[in-house]
């Protein structure tokens, strides 16, 4: 199984600062599979979040699938592993 945990957040309030935790805690406890992040929702085509609220979710994950991988976590940025996933 390909398998990743993906993650997308705009970048203004604390995202970027919560999508760094999320990797470096995901590192830290040994995930591993890759971690596809990205800043803006323009990285993978999807609508802006103020016109289609969450729209970016189905997209990175699309994106995900598009590059092979069979197995996909979403973690917002908000989460940060605490134990091996």
């Amino acid at each position: 199984m390909n398998k990743c945990v993906i993650n997308l957040v705009t970048p203004n309030a604390w995202y970027p600062n919560g999508q760094k935790r999320l990797i470096n805690s995901l590192k830290k406890f040994g995930f591993d599979g890759d971690v596809l992040t990205w800043i803006g929702e323009n990285k993978i085509g999807a609508p802006s979040h103020a016109a289609v609220p969450y729209a970016f979710k189905p997209y990175a994950f699309m994106e995900a699938k598009k590059r092979g991988y069979d197995l996909i976590q979403w973690c917002d940025a908000s989460f940060w592993a605490i134990k091996s996933i």
